[in-house]
């Protein structure tokens, strides 16, 4: 998961998150979901574990 903090001038699209630490967030729904899913692994969790709803999908369980 620390390929996601870089330096600036490494990153297409930078959005800084703390002092000198920035993230890319030029990135597709799928790097996204990978992110989203190591950042579970690291905590211990399963993707069961929890539920993510789109602004389209508010509505789904209704």
């Amino acid at each position: 998961m620390t390929d996601c903090l870089r330096l600036k001038n490494d990153l297409r699209k930078s959005a800084k998150i703390m002092n000198d630490f920035y993230v890319e967030t030029n990135l597709s729904a799928n790097d996204y979901a990978k992110r989203i899913i190591e950042i579970l692994n690291h905590l211990g969790m399963q993707t069961s574990d929890i539920t993510i709803y789109l602004r389209q999908d508010r509505n789904a369980l209704k």
